[in-house]
């Protein structure tokens, strides 16, 4: 379920990449979305609802930027995650399943608090769940994507191999014009 919450994230990268557009703000890509990722909401997002997703995203994105750095949260920050983790009412019912019985939590209703309350789920199972040098921020400053790095050194910077070609390219270009630089000073 971690992967719902870095999904949520990086739908502000969009604003600057491929669509150029809000996706949270456009109904059609808002749908597209939440069914893509199982969320069926009763409900059609109103101004208010869109705010408050914008809201959450930047309050989690800033909180995962934090912890990747300092390996904590505040405990601010902790009183705002309960408050997202209790706007939704639940209910806990008893399943049968092949191996035996089951208690399972069910939302009360589908509705706009629930996605919210299952977004913020996820975030702390991604960063219960892993170690804070597992989640990173793709070291291009024109990407900034959220992204988990599986690797067993835990050495990944960059969210794939497109961004980390274009860094690898900027880096020699910008040693390639130096040294260029350093000759012709020399020359002088």
């Amino acid at each position: 379920m971690k992967e719902l919450c870095l999904d949520f994230l990086n739908t502000r990268w969009y604003l600057t990449h491929k669509l150029n557009k809000e996706i949270l703000a456009d109904p059609a890509l808002l749908k597209e979305f939440l069914e893509v990722r199982q969320l069926h909401v009763e409900a059609p997002a109103s101004f208010e609802t869109i705010e408050g997703l914008l809201e959450l995203r930047e309050f989690l994105a800033k909180i995962l930027e934090d912890y990747t750095r300092a390996n904590s949260i505040s405990s601010d920050a902790i009183k705002r995650i309960n408050y997202y983790l209790a706007i939704s009412t639940c209910r806990r019912v008893m399943e049968q399943r092949e191996q035996g019985f089951q208690i399972t939590i069910q939302p009360v209703s589908f509705d706009w608090n629930w996605v919210m309350a299952e977004i913020t789920t996820s975030f702390v199972e991604l960063i219960g769940c892993s170690g804070y040098n597992r989640i990173k921020l793709c070291e291009n400053p024109d990407c900034k994507w959220f992204f988990y790095d599986e690797t067993k050194s835990r050495t990944k910077r960059w969210c794939d191999d497109r961004c980390a070609s274009l860094m690898k390219v900027r880096r020699f270009r910008a040693k390639q014009k130096k040294d260029s630089q350093n000759e012709e000073a020399l020359s002088d």
